[in-house]
């Protein structure tokens, strides 16, 4: 138990160094651990409580760094960001829900082992795509809802095709906010039960232990925001990926699809 606590405390540092960093909520490596946890707690469909506990501590990540970079925000990034965010939100609600009720929790692991391999290779490389950006929304808004990542991870890299890379981070703050808020809606009215621990798919004490230290690590994110060597972070980054999306595809081919 001491072991699992330890966990999430530290998953929470790194997720908020990631979100202050780059605009990357760390959805991905939370709804992974929550997966293995909840799993190991024989909780029924423990795939989508990762996914609703995931989006929410990825939501008051966000919503801390947008806190942190308020003053280096125009009016003009703000009326994009938020017009991005409506769309992906929306697109995050609904996809949220079609995973909550038409989506077997199998399939959904297994979605999201291939998920992260597809994003490990386009972090390293970053496809240079002519997108709309309401279409950019959707996308965003799909992969929050349906695995539990802010979309922070495909926004800012398609963002920097566009803009500087330190002008996508302060889209994606604010745009993912909006995001990622979609989808925690969608997973907390999920009619399951509520109980002292959950509120629909979303377990609040996990979210909050996770979210805490998120608080320290995001300022000391913003400090070395002018120093971080971007190349470094990607290929770090693309490597754990990688090495997480193999694990979870193995492990679901040694249990049989």
């Amino acid at each position: 138990m001491i072991f699992i606590f330890v966990i999430l405390l530290f998953i929470g540092f790194i997720t908020g160094l990631l979100c202050s960093l780059l605009g990357v909520g760390g959805g991905f490596l939370i709804s992974l651990i929550l997966l293995i946890y909840f799993s190991s707690l024989n909780i029924e469909n423990a795939i989508k409580f990762a996914v609703g506990t995931s989006l929410l501590v990825v939501f008051l990540n966000y919503l801390y760094s947008f806190y942190l970079y308020r003053n280096e925000i125009n009016l003009d990034i703000i009326k994009k960001s938020l017009f991005l965010g409506f769309i992906s939100a929306l697109s995050s609600y609904i996809f949220g829900y079609i995973a909550i009720y038409y989506i077997s929790s199998n399939s959904l692991v297994l979605l999201f082992g291939i998920l992260l391999i597809i994003l490990s290779i386009n972090i390293l490389r970053p496809i240079e795509l002519n997108i709309n950006t309401n279409l950019l929304g959707v996308i965003c808004g799909f992969f929050s809802g349906f695995f539990g990542i802010g979309g922070g991870i495909i926004l800012t890299p398609l963002l920097s095709l566009k803009y500087n890379i330190k002008i996508a981070v302060r889209y994606s703050h604010i745009a993912l906010t909006l995001s990622s808020l979609g989808g925690v809606v969608s997973y907390l009215t999920a009619n399951v039960g509520n109980t002292f621990y959950n509120i629909g798919y979303v377990s609040i004490p996990v979210a909050i232990l996770i979210f805490i230290p998120s608080l320290i690590s995001s300022k000391i994110g913003k400090r070395i925001y002018l120093k971080c060597n971007e190349k470094d972070l990607r290929i770090i980054l693309s490597s754990i990926l990688f090495l997480v999306g193999m694990y979870i595809l193995i492990r679901r081919w040694l249990n049989g699809f």
